[in-house]
């Protein structure tokens, strides 16, 4: 025998109503009274079942004017969309509590509420992802969305959200939005005490010899005061050294200095503390690339202009008092309080052709 489980479910329900049932309160008098005539009196079986009749007669009419309604609702539960649960298992969700647990969890209560709805709980699943040093959420993403490409779905992510290699997980997350899909996060609860770099912000690439400005985030999940060492390294020279206390969520500390040379350099940002929970998340690399400054023409009248300071921190400049230049070789030209009267049509035309 073959049995074939309903991808749906169709739910029906009727109730019978009454919009003046005060007007029963009619009927209880006369009710009452015959029912004692019927019992008492010395009635033959004929008329007993008169009195018996009229007794039902006169209930359907007293029903009728209470304005009686019929309701009934129907529910058609269809085809529910997919569910799937993404499950962060990278190291630094170690410092969170039963994380494993609370994935199979919801998991098998999803199961359940798909189950008792729809006849049908495979459309529910549980996936692991980055089990290494790794943490691509952009992929998890990517690889929930191609398994039902054009479905609607919802996707549950537990996660710290903190990712470092793959997709790019907002971009991920529009991509699932225009199929009408629904993403759900779930952050458990956090049970360690633990000092971490949340991130080291700054840019890539440079122009050589000027400041270079970076922004360390240092995470704490512990209820007390945290003290740590912060250290940073550039190409395996510190540049940077000292104690910090934190008990706040994140603290952020910046640093400057300079980067002479051209190419590409390593930044090691590091922080060390006794006793703390996970040291794989306690130093972050950043390399950054430093590029010659650009060359750059400033067409100016004025030598002395202190816009040429400012230019010469960032830029090769070179500075000219005529308009009529080889631009071809510069990265930008810019014309400082330049007369129209100077710029005839072939010049204009040049100037074009740069850009």
């Amino acid at each position: 025998m073959n049995v074939e489980i309903p991808a749906g479910l169709h739910v029906a329900m009727s109730s019978f109503t009454l919009k003046n049932p005060e007007y029963l309160l009619l009927y209880l008098p006369f009710a009452v009274f015959l029912v004692f005539y019927i019992t008492h009196g010395r009635l033959t079986k004929k008329n007993t079942l008169f009195l018996v009749v009229r007794l039902l007669i006169l209930a359907f009419a007293v029903i009728a004017v209470s304005n009686p309604v019929l309701t009934h609702l129907e529910d058609d539960i269809g085809e529910a969309p997919p569910v799937t649960i993404l499950v962060d298992s990278s190291p630094s969700m170690g410092m969170y509590k039963e994380v494993p647990a609370t994935g199979y969890l919801l998991y098998e209560r999803l199961r359940s509420m798909f189950q008792n709805l729809t006849g049908d709980s495979s459309k529910v699943k549980i996936e692991f992802f980055s089990k290494t040093n790794s943490t691509a959420i952009g992929d998890a993403f990517y690889s929930s969305m191609v398994s039902y490409p054009g479905e609607q779905t919802h996707t549950v992510l537990i996660s710290d959200g903190r990712t470092n290699s793959g997709r790019n997980p907002v971009d991920m997350a529009r991509l699932l939005a225009k199929a009408n899909s629904t993403i759900y996060t779930v952050e458990p609860e956090k049970n360690t005490d633990d000092v971490y770099i949340v991130d080291v912000l700054g840019d890539k690439k440079v122009p050589s010899n000027i400041k270079y400005d970076l922004v360390a985030l240092i995470g704490y999940t512990g209820s007390s005061t945290a003290e740590y060492e912060l250290r940073i390294l550039v190409d395996g020279i510190e540049k940077y050294q000292k104690i910090y206390k934190q008990d706040q969520e994140i603290q952020e500390v910046p640093f400057e200095f300079n980067l002479k040379d051209v190419g590409i350099h390593e930044i090691v940002v590091s922080v060390e503390r006794q006793n703390d929970a996970f040291t794989e998340n306690n130093i972050y690399y950043k390399p950054v690339e430093v590029v010659p400054k650009p060359k750059i023409l400033v067409v100016t009248k004025n030598m002395t202009s202190p816009m040429l300071d400012v230019l010469k921190k960032l830029y090769d400049v070179d500075a000219s008092s005529k308009v009529d230049n080889d631009y071809a070789k510069y990265a930008g030209v810019l014309f400082d309080n330049i007369n129209a009267d100077e710029f005839p049509r072939d010049r204009v035309n040049k100037i074009k052709k740069y850009i």
